[in-house]
């Protein structure tokens, strides 16, 4: 897991300075120990942070090329099966100088092509060079674990890992018909961003710049196809499959722990991990508000199994600074409150010498673990019905409070979901759209504490393998969550922690709007700033302020929203 700038273009060298700036502007997504790393010419430059965590020589550095080869690559990830393609490029007569999975990427794309995207099992956003033709190649893994942002400026394309590097080269200015669509659903529906002119590969997508920097888009995956399969796995070969997953997210080289709510998913995790280290570390977050607590549970995990658990209380929702420096961090506003606690978290995981957390993130998303996987299909029969179920807030109310127009739904999404059974709407949508969220939250929350988080069920095989079977066989026919997976997990885990009732990870924003601390975030939408911005309704958003305060509603999420929206303006744009 690292971070990477570059720029190609007529004499990027000129420009080489500012790609140090915004190199070091990335820097905690490396070790503190490690100095980033170049490659510069004419045509293309490209700086690297490194988070050593498979082959920790300096052989393995990156930007990463061969004598004899035409390009260059930076790569940013893990790749799971890098030992197997290993093998299987030494058979095609390739020697080694590393034990890197980088090396293994970097000669698999020389022998196969563009098709070697499809035979890494892993998460990657990879940038490759080519000296010869002068071309530049991006491409981001099946799912969007690993982000990777490009723009078009000045006669260069500029790419990076966050988008916080690109402030070196351009003005950031806010693309004001996004903001409604992202505050509601964490993400954009394409691959525009909340900055005007700078975008996201979308997950599974190859980008192919030539000299002229035309550009031109081809996807080596589709989410979509998964659906359309005609293999029926069973439960004994998709047990196979996760626990497979999970052995092979686990680091060989470095400490690692795993995030431990006490909910089902990350439980399992633990359960799996611990039968590979006795010593394992796991790290929780809890709240005051018993509703909110799940210590009975991760105390109950973490006593069967003999593990030490850091555990610790959140309660400081009202630190502006933390609050922006968090924003600043995600590169967005905060989709959910829980990402506080989250940087947190992984802070103390980093503080305590671990370089690698594996999560429970994408089990809900796969195993169908929310209630609208279990709606009937004629409440969900239409784009928009459906999407609202993954709305934190509707865009509806987001419109009465912010004089900003409505975008229109994604074409591309609308010619998709009519190519999907209904009763497999909500799972496609989940995995395309929600899930992109949470992925964001754990790279940009683990990379600013120089972490490595890993998600082993957000897997091809596994997810290949469950999207093949209807969500009426994976949800007892629309009658309980995560069936399969409560199967395969009361094999290993105590049976009231399988079958407890789902929390989440919530935060007790209500009665925190509620309190008497809550006009240190609430006065930045009332101030002079706020005002000037004119994209605020002020007699909506003080009905909402008096309603929420008064008890006649829980407007909690919208105004968590508006202050940062806010303060994201004042971060990033102002």
């Amino acid at each position: 897991m690292c971070g990477f700038v570059g720029t190609m273009g007529q004499n990027s060298l000129a420009s080489f300075s500012l790609l140090e700036k915004s190199v070091d502007s990335i820097g905690h997504r490396g070790s503190l120990s490690l100095q980033p790393q170049f490659y510069k010419s004419q045509m293309f430059c490209c700086g690297f942070s490194r988070l050593d965590i498979c082959d920790l020589n300096d052989r393995a550095n990156q930007p990463f090329f061969k004598e004899g080869y035409e390009h260059i690559m930076c790569f940013n990830g893990e790749i799971y099966n890098f030992q197997e393609l290993k093998n299987e490029l030494i058979k095609l007569g390739y020697t080694f100088g590393t034990t890197s999975d980088t090396e293994v990427v970097y000669y698999t794309y020389h022998h196969f092509g563009k098709e070697c995207f499809k035979k890494l099992r892993g998460m990657f956003a990879i940038a490759i060079f080519h000296t010869k033709t002068q071309e530049l190649l991006l491409a981001r893994d099946h799912f969007g674990i690993k982000p990777l942002y490009y723009c078009i400026k000045h006669d260069k394309v500029y790419f990076s890992s966050e988008i916080k590097a690109f402030k070196n080269f351009l003005k950031f200015e806010v693309l004001k018909e996004n903001i409604i669509e992202f505050l509601s659903l964490g993400i954009n529906l394409d691959n525009t961003t909340l900055f005007k002119d700078i975008y996201s590969v979308l997950p599974g997508e190859i980008l192919y710049f030539d000299s002229s920097l035309a550009c031109k888009t081809t996807p080596f995956f589709s989410l979509l196809d998964t659906f359309n399969t005609s293999s029926s796995p069973d439960i004994d070969t998709i047990e196979s499959i996760l626990l497979k997953s999970i052995e092979k997210h686990i680091p060989t080289d470095v400490d690692y722990g795993t995030q431990l709510s006490g909910g089902l998913d990350s439980s399992f995790v633990t359960t799996i991990c611990h039968k590979y280290n006795q010593n394992l570390q796991t790290f929780s977050v809890n709240f005051h508000i018993p509703t909110l607590d799940e210590s009975y549970f991760q105390n109950m995990l973490t006593s069967q199994l003999g593990i030490h658990n850091h555990s610790f209380i959140y309660d400081d929702f009202f630190n502006i600074e933390f609050l922006k420096q968090s924003i600043y961090y995600e590169d967005f506003p905060l989709h959910h409150p829980n990402i506080l606690a989250s940087n947190k978290l992984n802070n103390l995981a980093s503080k305590c010498g671990l370089k690698v957390l594996l999560s429970g993130d994408g089990a809900d998303e796969v195993f169908c673990g929310y209630q609208w996987h279990l709606l009937q299909p004629q409440m969900i029969d239409n784009l928009s019905l459906a999407l609202l179920n993954l709305a934190y807030v509707s865009p509806q109310l987001l419109s009465q409070t912010l004089n900003l127009p409505l975008k229109p739904i994604n074409k591309t999404l609308i010619d998709e979901t009519r190519k999907i059974q209904t009763d497999n709407m909500m799972t496609f949508l989940g995995q395309k759209i929600y899930l992109q969220k949470w992925l964001r939250r754990q790279d940009r929350s683990g990379m600013q504490n120089s972490l490595e988080i890993r998600v082993p069920f957000v897997d091809t095989h596994l997810i290949q393998a469950l999207n093949s079977l209807d969500t009426k066989t994976k949800t007892q026919n629309l009658a309980q969550n995560k069936f399969i997976l409560k199967l395969i997990a009361q094999k290993y885990m105590p049976y009231n922690l399988v079958y407890q009732q789902k929390i989440g990870f919530p935060i007790p924003i209500r009665e925190w709007f509620s309190s008497s601390q809550s006009h240190m975030l609430l006065s930045l939408l009332q101030s002079d700033r706020a005002k000037d911005r004119h994209i605020y309704n002020n007699q909506q958003i003080s009905h909402f302020i008096n309603a929420h305060q008064s008890n006649q509603g829980d407007y909690s999420r919208l105004l968590w929203l508006l202050c940062n929206l806010e303060l994201w303006l004042q971060v990033y744009i102002d």
